[in-house]
């Protein structure tokens, strides 16, 4: 799932679109409106893109947030529901009353498959709920390895799967290359080597600091990888390089 996918909208509620937002002045106060009446602990936040102050709204809470924008041809409250950087559901409500109960759903501790069947408008796919498990790791490495988009980038990915230094990172590609990181919510790290194919068959593997480190094929690749991850380079964690620069941080010895 790709990071911004809400419906475009104009920057003030369309008035026969959205009588009741319009009304109540903006998405946020009137979300706010259906949390209070409804008796859910919820608080409705502006949405951070100016453009988007009347029209967008959003809630946080512990290592969740929602984002709801309105839509901008039909009647449709677009929400993304995320955990951790990583956009598990996401769905599209006319109705304000059901989209207020599906984020206290959520921000109350729902996991996927029961949210989706109390609120049917939500949906969410196999790798989100392989992020549920914490075996999302895993189930990318498959992913990347069945993609038919990728065949350029299948000896090398094939090659990493079977390298235990690799397979313990969490997979990604970025035009055409193929990426690692310490975590697996956006944004991930970027401190690590990655490659690109140059060739048939052939890798230039280039280091954090945008040197290269060699060229060869797949598993000369992998193993140039490898050899070059940090010493303290463990499995991937949830969570985002944010919040994994964080807990480096608190984990400091002698920070107080």
């Amino acid at each position: 799932m790709k990071c911004h996918t809400l419906p475009m909208a104009p920057s003030r509620p369309n008035s026969l679109l959205y009588p009741d937002i319009a009304q109540a002045g903006s998405l946020q106060s009137a979300l706010q409106g259906e949390f209070d009446r409804s008796g859910y602990p919820l608080v409705a936040l502006a949405e951070r893109a100016p453009g988007w102050r009347f029209i967008g709204a959003r809630v946080e809470q512990d290592q969740r947030h929602t984002s709801i924008l309105l839509g901008s041809r039909e009647r449709v409250f677009g929400v993304e529901f995320w955990a951790l950087g990583v956009m598990m559901a996401r769905g599209g409500t006319e109705d304000l009353q059901a989209l207020a109960g599906a984020l206290h759903s959520w921000h109350t501790g729902s996991r996927l498959r029961a949210l989706s069947s109390e609120w049917p408008f939500v949906r969410f796919g196999k790798l989100a709920e392989a992020h549920e498990r914490g075996e999302a790791t895993e189930f990318k490495w498959r992913m990347l390895q069945a993609s038919p988009q990728l065949l350029k980038l299948r000896p090398l990915i094939d090659a990493a799967i079977t390298e235990p230094h690799l397979s313990q990172l969490f997979p990604y590609t970025s035009m055409i290359t193929l990426r690692f990181s310490r975590c697996t919510g956006y944004p991930y790290t970027r401190d690590l080597p990655w490659a690109r194919p140059i060739d048939e068959g052939r890798y230039q593997v280039i280091g954090p600091d945008r040197k290269e480190l060699g060229v060869a094929d797949g598993p000369g690749s992998a193993a140039l990888i490898a050899d070059a991850l940090p010493s303290d380079c463990g499995p991937a964690v949830a969570g985002t390089a944010y919040s994994l620069r964080d807990q480096l941080r608190d984990d400091t010895p002698g920070r107080p």
